[in-house]
Protein backbone atom coordinates (compact mmCIF):
# COMPACT_ATOMS: atom_id res chain seq x y z
CA UNK A 1 0.00 0.00 0.00
CA UNK A 2 2.42 2.62 0.82
CA UNK A 3 4.09 2.01 -2.52
CA UNK A 4 0.56 2.51 -3.79
CA UNK A 5 0.10 5.75 -2.24
CA UNK A 6 3.38 7.11 -3.59
CA UNK A 7 2.55 6.26 -6.77
CA UNK A 8 -0.99 8.38 -6.77
CA UNK A 9 0.78 11.32 -5.03
CA UNK A 10 3.37 11.79 -7.82
CA UNK A 11 0.20 11.28 -10.66
CA UNK A 12 -1.41 14.30 -8.63
CA UNK A 13 1.73 16.16 -8.48
CA UNK A 14 2.09 15.92 -12.23
CA UNK A 15 -2.01 16.37 -13.29
CA UNK A 16 -1.80 19.40 -10.83
CA UNK A 17 1.37 21.06 -12.32
CA UNK A 18 0.56 19.81 -16.19
CA UNK A 19 -3.05 20.78 -15.93
CA UNK A 20 -4.55 17.53 -16.55
CA UNK A 21 -6.94 15.25 -15.21
CA UNK A 22 -5.59 12.03 -13.80
CA UNK A 23 -8.13 10.18 -12.25
CA UNK A 24 -6.74 8.92 -8.47
CA UNK A 25 -9.36 9.03 -6.46
CA UNK A 26 -11.06 5.54 -7.45
CA UNK A 27 -7.36 4.14 -6.13
CA UNK A 28 -7.51 5.64 -2.78
CA UNK A 29 -11.03 4.26 -2.31
CA UNK A 30 -9.41 1.06 -3.32
CA UNK A 31 -6.72 1.50 -0.22
CA UNK A 32 -9.64 2.29 1.65
CA UNK A 33 -11.99 -1.10 0.92
CA UNK A 34 -8.61 -3.31 1.80
CA UNK A 35 -9.99 -6.83 3.01
CA UNK A 36 -7.02 -5.99 5.51
CA UNK A 37 -8.66 -3.15 6.98
CA UNK A 38 -11.79 -4.69 7.80
CA UNK A 39 -10.12 -7.69 10.15
CA UNK A 40 -9.99 -6.28 13.84
CA UNK A 41 -6.70 -4.65 14.60
CA UNK A 42 -4.33 -6.13 17.23
CA UNK A 43 -3.41 -3.81 19.99
CA UNK A 44 0.51 -2.78 20.12
CA UNK A 45 2.51 -0.39 21.59
CA UNK A 46 4.75 0.48 18.39
CA UNK A 47 4.70 3.76 17.30
CA UNK A 48 2.73 3.65 13.63
CA UNK A 49 4.78 3.38 10.83
CA UNK A 50 5.64 6.66 8.81
CA UNK A 51 4.20 5.31 5.05
CA UNK A 52 6.02 8.73 3.47
CA UNK A 53 9.06 6.94 4.19
CA UNK A 54 8.56 3.23 2.89
CA UNK A 55 7.43 1.40 0.32
CA UNK A 56 6.56 -1.50 1.62
CA UNK A 57 4.53 -2.21 4.92
CA UNK A 58 5.25 -5.86 5.59
CA UNK A 59 9.02 -5.32 5.25
CA UNK A 60 9.59 -2.81 8.98
CA UNK A 61 7.54 -5.60 10.55
CA UNK A 62 10.18 -7.52 12.97
CA UNK A 63 8.09 -10.60 14.42
CA UNK A 64 7.31 -13.58 11.84
CA UNK A 65 3.08 -13.04 12.81
CA UNK A 66 3.02 -9.23 11.55
CA UNK A 67 4.91 -9.93 8.46
CA UNK A 68 1.79 -12.16 7.47
CA UNK A 69 -0.08 -9.42 8.63
CA UNK A 70 1.09 -6.00 8.33
CA UNK A 71 -1.51 -3.88 8.68
CA UNK A 72 -2.61 -6.28 12.02
CA UNK A 73 -2.08 -2.98 14.31
CA UNK A 74 -4.46 -0.29 14.54
CA UNK A 75 -1.44 2.09 14.46
CA UNK A 76 -0.48 0.78 11.04
CA UNK A 77 -4.37 0.71 9.79
CA UNK A 78 -4.92 4.31 11.33
CA UNK A 79 -2.16 5.53 9.61
CA UNK A 80 -2.92 3.49 6.25
CA UNK A 81 -6.48 5.38 6.73
CA UNK A 82 -5.20 9.19 7.12
CA UNK A 83 -3.45 8.81 4.51
CA UNK A 84 -5.91 7.41 1.72
CA UNK A 85 -7.80 10.33 3.42
CA UNK A 86 -5.55 12.89 3.00
CA UNK A 87 -4.65 11.69 -0.41
CA UNK A 88 -8.65 11.70 -0.98
CA UNK A 89 -8.60 15.69 -0.43
CA UNK A 90 -5.51 16.69 -2.23
CA UNK A 91 -7.25 14.94 -5.10
CA UNK A 92 -10.05 17.23 -4.84
CA UNK A 93 -8.03 20.09 -3.82
CA UNK A 94 -6.00 19.49 -7.47
CA UNK A 95 -9.57 19.87 -9.03
CA UNK A 96 -11.80 22.13 -7.08
CA UNK A 97 -11.91 24.95 -9.48
CA UNK A 98 -12.44 22.63 -12.76
CA UNK A 99 -15.40 23.30 -14.99
CA UNK A 100 -15.89 19.79 -16.34
CA UNK A 101 -15.63 18.20 -12.15
CA UNK A 102 -18.60 19.81 -10.40
CA UNK A 103 -19.05 17.25 -8.38
CA UNK A 104 -15.57 18.03 -6.10
CA UNK A 105 -17.48 21.27 -5.45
Amino acid sequence: LPLRMHCVRLLQQLAAAAGLFCPTAMMCVEMLESPDLKKKPIQSTEAPPNLHLMIRLGGAAKSSAKKDQPLATHGAMAAVVAEALHLIEREVEVYRYTLGLPEYL
